[in-house]
């Protein structure tokens, strides 16, 4: 594939510390734009519902990709 600017990335969780058992799904949902100042950055909006036998974690967070 042709170069681009973008990079792999990783997102980082608040909550450190989160067990899922065999079978068990995290549900969530990923929203990406533009961001309104550059359009070569990305906003990102990750949320993150889950409720297992061992850990819960429901959680939206934000990031900016430049």
């Amino acid at each position: 594939a042709p170069y681009t600017h973008w990079k792999q990335t990783v997102f980082y969780f608040d909550q450190l510390d989160l067990t899922v058992k065999k079978g068990e799904e995290i549900q969530g949902s990923v929203n990406v734009k533009p961001n309104k100042s550059n359009k070569r950055d990305l906003d990102f909006t990750i949320e993150v519902d889950f409720k297992g036998e061992l850990s819960e974690m429901k959680e939206t967070m934000q990031y900016k990709m430049r």
